[in-house]
């Protein structure tokens, strides 16, 4: 924030202290109350101008930081416009309707009246027009929003709060023009529409996934058809989509010691690799798409130790053969039994051992 001010006027003309001599040398007055300035530039401070004879003039820095705002605004005639960014329902973050642009102008109007109110600039693009604030320690309120909503043209306020002391015009030039994050939209004429482009864009890309998905369901159901049709079965990824041989699912599980549930494997019933379920909700898995409780849901805590290691013993050994049997069913030719990788919205194998050890 700027505590000493930078400019002053010299033969009306707004002037750097920079480009001035020391001391009452300068020749230069206040640019909000017009009274004599010297120029302070030692060895040790900042240089900056001040009143000559103390007063009570509080709205020279903002007078001042306005008016060189706007004169290099009107020289450069371009602007770099900030993203225009919207809050789309069900959307964790901001949705970015048009991105950032640097954006050169055919003219430039200072403090032109528009009805009621008088922005600091207007920047005109063939028929278009912009309206620009530029803010120091004031901003556009509720009420001046409004009247800029009504009047339906696009709005921008640049935020010039945080220039220090010290700083350059060249340092003023580049927050000005080039810089996006001490800016906002204020209002944006074309934010109804793109939203509205936005969300259709959205809705139409849903639907075409769907029919995608659609489709490659109905492929991948035809697939599966035609597996069982010429002998062969069909394997199902676990729930973190990883493929698990089933002749080694088979052949791990006859290492193992016979229980009810190892025994089931043994006999042929296709398991998936997965274990679901945690603590106290129980723990189960799918044997030929049948639930089958390892233990049931509440019953952990009630377990005698017998109970709980046999269980836990249970958990072990299907813990083994998983980790004994994924494979890549996309480079799979291990045996005879190879079939078919189909990858169709869930990726799943055909193999013919499934088949003939039912």
């Amino acid at each position: 924030m700027l505590t000493k001010l930078p400019y002053g006027l010299k033969n009306g003309v707004l002037t750097f202290v920079q480009d001035v001599e020391q001391g009452l040398a300068c020749d230069c007055v206040c640019p909000e109350c017009g009274e004599k300035l010297i120029a302070r530039k030692g060895k040790l401070n900042i240089h900056h101008f001040a009143h000559y004879k103390e007063g009570d003039c509080k709205g020279g820095i903002e007078t001042a930081l306005h008016l060189a705002a706007k004169e290099i605004i009107q020289k450069e005639k371009k602007l770099m416009l900030p993203p225009l960014k919207a809050d789309i329902p069900n959307q964790h973050t901001e949705t970015i309707l048009l991105q950032a642009e640097m954006i050169a102008f055919d003219e430039v109007e200072v403090e032109k009246k528009i009805n009621d109110i008088k922005p600091d600039l207007i920047l005109h693009k063939g028929n278009k027009k912009l309206l620009i604030e530029i803010a120091v320690t004031h901003f556009v309120d509720d009420i001046k929003t409004e009247k800029i909503k009504q009047l339906g043209l696009s709005t921008l306020e640049i935020d010039l709060s945080s220039i220090k002391d010290g700083f350059t015009t060249e340092d003023l030039a580049f927050s000005l023009i080039h810089s996006t994050d001490n800016r906002q939209w204020i209002y944006n004429a074309k934010e109804i529409e793109l939203t509205h482009k936005y969300l259709q864009t959205k809705k139409e890309k849903e639907q075409a996934r769907k029919i995608k998905l659609a489709a490659q369901k109905k492929i991948r159901q035809q697939k599966i058809q035609n597996t069982r049709k010429y002998g062969y079965d069909v394997i199902l990824p676990d729930e973190n989509h990883n493929l698990y041989c089933p002749m080694k699912i088979h052949q791990t599980a006859n290492k193992c010691k016979n229980n009810s549930i190892i025994q089931q494997i043994q006999d042929g019933k296709q398991w998936n690799g997965t274990i679901y379920g945690w603590g106290s909700k129980g723990k189960y898995i799918y044997l030929d798409n049948i639930r089958t409780e390892i233990y049931p849901e509440g019953k952990e805590a009630g377990l005698t130790k017998e109970e709980y290691e046999k269980r836990h013993k249970i958990h072990g050994q299907l813990s083994y053969i998983r980790s004994q049997s994924p494979t890549d069913y996309k480079t799979c030719e291990a045996c005879k039994y190879f079939g078919e990788y189909m990858e169709n919205h869930f990726s799943s194998f055909s193999c013919k051992y499934r088949k003939e050890h039912k």
